[in-house]
């Protein structure tokens, strides 16, 4: 086994055994939580959910490189608990770390398991050696599946955003959340297909 493949695997069990104690302890992820983000238990669950998702896809082959970009907007919509947990002393003491650690040691990880995520993706020999019909959908049902997350990541931060400026109008900021999920997505969704499109037209020159 090449030490790259061993070095994912260890990956997505890791994500996979992070994305159980959301459920088994999931006092220790609320405890990180921005006092101003609402649906605080449900962030915790369904991010969960996706951990054990995308952990468990990035160690199929077929399923790796759109694993992997999953795993990164993920890293992306939770950073904001590294944040809070970085400049908040009773998080820290909730939860038994130093300033230091939160502020030089946690956030910089966030960064390092992006790029491990992005290297990862990198692997798609399996992937390629599909069939192209097989490889058309299930690539345009991850990427689409990916845009659904990025826009419910834009919605999640727009969100955040009104509620640090506005921290009263909670109502206005869910609001604002969901509209700019429901306005990013079709704007994705056209420039995917313009991609496509465009994919398909130079395969055919």
């Amino acid at each position: 086994m090449k030490l790259k493949a061993l070095f994912i695997y260890i990956m997505g069990f890791g994500y996979i055994w992070v994305g159980i104690q959301h459920f088994r302890d999931t006092t220790l992820f609320l405890k990180i939580m921005p006092p101003s983000f609402p649906w605080h238990l449900e962030s915790v669950y369904i991010s969960g959910i996706l951990e054990i998702l995308f952990g468990s896809g990035i160690i199929i082959k077929r399923t790796r490189f759109l694993a992997s970009w999953g795993i990164i907007l993920l890293l992306i919509a939770v950073y904001p608990a590294n944040i809070y947990l970085a400049f908040s002393e009773s998080a820290q003491q909730s939860l038994g770390v130093s300033s230091f650690f939160a502020l030089w040691v946690r956030l910089p990880i966030q960064f390092v398991l992006i790029a491990l995520a992005f290297w990862s993706s990198k692997d798609i020999k399996a992937y390629k050696a599909e069939s192209d019909v097989k490889n058309t959908v299930s690539v345009g049902t991850g990427i689409k599946f990916l845009l659904v997350l990025f826009s419910f990541i834009t919605g999640v931060v727009v969100m955040s955003i009104f509620l640090i400026l506005f921290k009263e109008n909670e109502q206005e900021a869910k609001i604002s959340g969901v509209g700019a999920i429901f306005a990013t997505y079709p704007i994705l969704l056209t420039q995917y297909k313009k991609w496509k499109d465009n994919r398909n037209g130079q395969g055919k020159t």
